[in-house]
């Protein structure tokens, strides 16, 4: 495999491919890699599924990469090849948050409801950061260790490789492909795994975007034109800065940019993201709480800006006029003008600042809207569960929770009478007794005048009183019967409770589902819950599209 210095130097699409190849915790990347898997398609054939792919993802990415302030750089795409496999390999730089990797994954996650034979893998320095969302719900054998390769997104699922397969480790990426393609159907579902999936990319891109925000300060004139070629670079050069002032201590981490004077300041407007700001607005709070935060800001940008065109050997380019400003200042949000018009976002996403210190008010408004933000859904979802738990406990419960109470029940020797919803159920219940008289009556006057009547006469006059068949039709109908209905290896026209007398090995039992036993009982209410809450997804959940299926 080569010494250590050649496994550094190779690109990352290739690394991947390694049996060991694990990312260092110090390589804070996000990495997804999309392949087109079909038995029956020819490497031409998916060649152009692939560059279709590839122009799909570019185009959704197009926005983001061109306005959105990255936590550390924009994502990168490209179309690769590698060990016989073509496939669209991204790679994003993280930085101290993981929006940007649940963006990317978003996007992603609604990518691949497109294309049924694709199949994405997405991991970080940490793992698969899906798995770690949801790891709850994961099969006890899915540990660190086994999970490597195994776990994908496909047509909006998460589709898991067993442990039979290659049971006790980890899979190399072509032993992952390999099964993908010749048996993707025996995968496992986990639906806690995608309630997470889907509860997560839902969130975007609603939260990337409240994470960014416009901010103004005064810069050197000298160094506008470089900022407003390239404004999404000041948020990584703030970023720099910071981390530099992390490691000086005391009131040193201003001094320098504190003192320095700004020459032909010129009033900038950009963009930036929010834990960006607070924590260049926590630095002031610590070390320069008597300069007012405006003046802070703008003398820390300047300074920041001048340190990343030094550091980068970025050439300044011409002073910008006045006009050149204004035009620049008044451009509005490129991005969110742009998603509006795509129809990816309805209406422009305001910032959200969080409170470094939130007061004890705050607190507790929080937890009380927390503890009733439970949507009517919800509730309803809350409801029937009770009542389907309470169905399997009671056996004596109808499925309205409510305990079928007969005349012999316990409850009425006690003198305990059965409770009722309504006068309406109370004359509904008159209804049936009078409909029991009724049939008594008719028993008895049956009795009396010992008449006997069997299936065969039902049958008889059923045919020719309310069918109106003829005799002749009747006759055939009734021989026709009397071959398929065979008991006890006879042929009968006049069936008893005696006739339906037979041993056990004259019919074949299904015995794969015994409700007799407790867990069988168990699991149909585990069956039953899962697709209670596949249901209340809505369009987006397992549900749904089997419905959609079977139309």
């Amino acid at each position: 495999m080569g010494d250590t210095n050649d496994l550094d130097t190779r690109p990352r699409y290739e690394q991947i491919w390694d049996q060991e190849a694990d990312i260092s915790p110090m390589e804070n990347k996000f990495y997804a890699a999309l392949f087109y898997l079909n038995p029956v398609t020819t490497p031409d054939e998916i060649d152009q599924h692939l560059t279709r792919m590839h122009e799909d993802i570019t185009r959704r990415l197009r926005p983001w990469i061109e306005h959105y302030v990255w936590d550390s750089s924009p994502i990168t795409v490209e179309k690769v090849n590698h060990e016989n496999y073509t496939y669209i390999y991204l790679e994003l730089n993280m930085g101290i948050t993981d929006t940007d990797e649940w963006l990317i994954t978003s996007i992603l996650w609604d990518m691949s409801a497109i294309y049924e034979d694709l199949y994405i893998r997405t991991f970080d320095c940490e793992g698969d950061h899906t798995l770690i969302e949801a790891w709850e719900a994961l099969p006890d054998w899915l540990e660190p260790s086994v999970a490597r390769h195994r776990t994908w997104i496909n047509h909006q699922r998460i589709i898991i490789i067993p442990d039979l397969f290659y049971k006790d480790r980890g899979l190399h990426l072509d032993e992952a492909l390999t099964f993908l393609t010749r048996a993707s159907y025996k995968c496992l579902r986990v639906l806690e795994i995608e309630n997470t999936m889907t509860r997560k990319c839902e969130e975007q891109p609603s939260k990337a975007l409240q994470g960014q925000m416009w901010i103004e300060c005064l810069v050197s004139r000298q160094i506008a034109g470089s900022v407003m070629e390239n404004p999404s670079a000041i948020n990584h050069a703030i970023n720099e800065s910071l981390k530099e002032a992390a490691y000086i201590s005391g009131t040193e981490a201003l001094k320098k940019p504190q003192n320095q004077a700004i020459e032909d300041p010129v009033l900038l407007k950009f963009r930036t993201r929010v834990e960006t700001y607070l924590m260049m607005k926590l630095l002031w709070e610590k070390t320069a709480p008597k300069v007012t935060f405006d003046n802070f800001k703008g003398a820390f940008v300047d300074h920041a800006i001048k340190d990343w065109i030094k550091s980068n050997d970025i050439e300044i380019s011409s002073t910008p006029l006045d006009k050149d400003v204004e035009t620049f200042n008044t451009r509005g949000d490129l991005l969110q003008t742009e998603l509006v018009r795509l129809m990816r976002i309805e209406a422009p996403v305001e910032p959200v600042l969080v409170n470094e210190t939130p007061t004890e008010e705050e607190i507790a408004k929080d937890e009380e809207q927390a503890s009733g933000s439970a949507t009517v859904q919800e509730k309803e979802m809350k409801d029937m569960m009770s009542k389907l738990e309470q169905l399997f406990k009671d056996g004596e419960a109808g499925l309205d929770g409510i305990e079928n109470v007969d005349g012999d029940s316990e409850q009425t020797s006690k003198g305990v009478e059965p409770q009722f919803w309504d006068d309406e159920s109370e004359n509904e219940e008159e209804d049936d007794d009078d409909d029991n008289d009724e049939e008594q009556q008719i028993r008895d006057y049956f009795n009396k005048e010992k008449i006997d009547i069997d299936e065969d006469d039902f049958f008889e006059f059923f045919g020719k009183e309310v069918l109106g068949l003829p005799e002749e039709q009747l006759e055939a109908l009734r021989s026709e019967f009397s071959q398929n209905v065979k008991k006890n290896g006879e042929t009968k026209t006049s069936h008893t409770a005696e006739n339906y007398e037979s041993s056990d090995n004259e019919y074949e039992e299904d015995e794969t589902f015994d409700f007799s036993k407790d867990d069988a009982v168990e699991e149909l209410q585990e069956s039953l819950k899962h697709l209670m809450e596949s249901l209340a997804l809505g369009q987006d959940g397992p549900a749904s599209t089997l419905f959609k299926n079977m139309k």
